[in-house]
């Protein structure tokens, strides 16, 4: 929910992004340290407290986004990398906006006065955002479909769809799906994927989001067996090694290889292990010896890829254990010289 506006901050606000550099101020800020013009100051200031008193205060985390083209964020991280590294106003404008502190309306103003010419697509975006944020899904839509964005037009129903797959609203995404023009930015599209069929399982549970993988707009062959994955990964994070063991045994799971379901069984084990601090971890997790068993005898011979995986399965049982005879095991059975060294020294941190 937006908070109320604080009247001088959007005063300030509008004044940093309607400001043009002098020459020598934009040759200076191309240097090192980079100094931003002396006039900014006050509206950076400004937005700095806003942004400590929003942290304190908690509540939710939204997505944001502060380029046209970035993956989104969400807004707790971006806030508090702003105030480590005195980011600049555009990132200020679309984090204060993606934080509730200022209103819609503000950043349409701004958008209005903005002297860069790069930066009022960002803001869109960051207003799309907002208003999925705000539950607002009409208005959301509205803003996707705005003129700013002009070529890159699919950038905004994109910041639509972010928020439907984590709401896991899949007849609302994939009816929407034309509107991604899914041609541009594939890696874009293949995070929007797996954010669905999380959202899928998370909301509606792990059968659903198996189906949907069976989508022709979700997957091709190459990549259903890392959706399938995903949408099980809330199962696994109950903790319960057995159950999932029996689930992967049981049920029908066309797609997902072998060595995702070791994985999911790692996840289920770190799970359910004790946390850093709490008794128990000076001992292996209690299902560590079987699981382990089954990863040594996958035979790393059959391709380098196979090779790969066995050892990411073997680094990933590092957290669960505790016996130093079965760390020294499981670096005897990993290949690569790299993950070698790399699990010698884990132990010990």
């Amino acid at each position: 929910m937006t908070t109320k506006p604080d009247n001088r901050l959007t005063e300030l606000l509008l004044e940093a992004v309607a400001y043009r550099a002098t020459a020598e101020e934009v040759e200076a800020a191309a240097n090192p340290p980079y100094p931003s013009p002396a006039a900014l100051e006050p509206f950076r200031e400004a937005a700095a407290e806003a942004f400590r008193e929003r942290l304190a205060a908690g509540g939710a985390n939204p997505l944001c986004s502060l380029r046209l083209l970035d993956p989104p964020y969400y807004f707790n991280e971006n806030a508090q990398t702003w105030l480590n590294t005195s980011g600049g106003v555009s990132d200020a404008v679309c984090l204060l906006l993606a934080g509730g502190v200022i209103s819609v309306a503000t950043v349409e103003r701004a958008i209005e006065v903005c002297a860069r010419r790069l930066a009022p697509p960002w803001m869109q975006r960051a207003i799309v955002y907002r208003l999925c944020a705000d539950g607002d899904l009409d208005a959301a839509m509205r803003a996707a479909d705005s003129e700013i964005f002009g070529d890159e037009g699919w950038v905004g129903w994109r910041a639509v769809g972010d928020w439907l797959a984590r709401e896991g609203d899949a007849a609302t995404f994939l009816k929407l799906w034309p509107k991604y023009k899914a041609v541009h930015r594939r890696d874009h599209i293949d995070d929007m994927r797996r954010a669905l069929v999380d959202g899928v399982s998370r909301k509606q549970g792990w059968r659903a989001a198996v189906e949907l993988t069976h989508d022709k707009r979700m997957s091709a062959k190459s990549h259903i067996n890392s959706l399938i994955y995903v949408a099980l990964v809330p199962v696994a994070e109950g903790g319960d090694v057995r159950a999932m063991d029996r689930l992967l045994e049981v049920e029908e799971l066309p797609g997902l290889d072998d060595l995702a379901r070791l994985q999911l069984l790692i996840d289920a084990m770190q799970a359910s292990y004790p946390k850093v601090g709490e008794p128990g971890r000076d001992a292996n997790h209690p299902d560590l010896s079987w699981v382990l068993e089954r990863i040594v005898a996958i035979d790393p011979k059959v391709s380098k890829e196979q090779s790969r995986r066995r050892d990411w399965l073997l680094v990933g049982l590092w957290p669960v254990i505790g016996d130093p005879t079965t760390l020294k095991k499981v670096r005897g059975a990993i290949r690569a010289p790299m993950w070698k060294r790399e699990l010698a020294g884990l132990k010990e941190e």
